[in-house]
């Protein structure tokens, strides 16, 4: 997952990678959510949209990927949050328990190239856009 703030229009762009075992592309998607949230609100509030999407698609045995280590912290308790951020985390707590499949780690933005790319262009699509195969300015990356 890869999370932009547009401040300019207070929207959150999110792009998703489902990628196999082997790394090989499954499908893509980018959304564009309008709102205001923290940049760790806007992280976990995006983990939420990937969790209902993987769901949707039926797959288990899934491992999430992300590169914001605070949400991480927060979900593995080690921080404690009792505002919006920590009725997020209780969301994702909620889903890890009932997902049994579904597991999280951490990792470096540098490895994030294919989700960034599809990101930078989320702003320009007023609805969620799917891939099933990625646009050639993404697979290059």
């Amino acid at each position: 997952m890869r999370h932009f703030f547009f401040a300019d229009i207070a929207t959150i762009g999110v792009a998703d990678v489902l990628r196999d075992a082997a790394s090989s592309h499954i499908a893509s998607k980018t959304n564009l959510m309008p709102c205001l949230l923290s940049p760790k609100e806007g992280e976990i509030q995006g983990l939420l949209v990937a969790f209902e999407w993987v769901r949707s698609l039926g797959f288990c045995k899934t491992v999430f990927e992300i590169d914001a280590k605070v949400v991480i912290n927060a979900i593995q308790g080690q921080q404690v949050d009792v505002i919006e951020f920590g009725s997020m985390v209780n969301n994702c707590i909620l889903v890890l328990s009932y997902e049994k499949d579904f597991s999280l780690s951490f990792t470096r933005r540098q490895t994030k190239g294919v989700a960034h790319a599809l990101n930078g262009i989320s702003r320009f699509y007023a609805s969620p856009i799917y891939w099933d195969e990625l646009p050639n300015y993404a697979s290059d990356v």
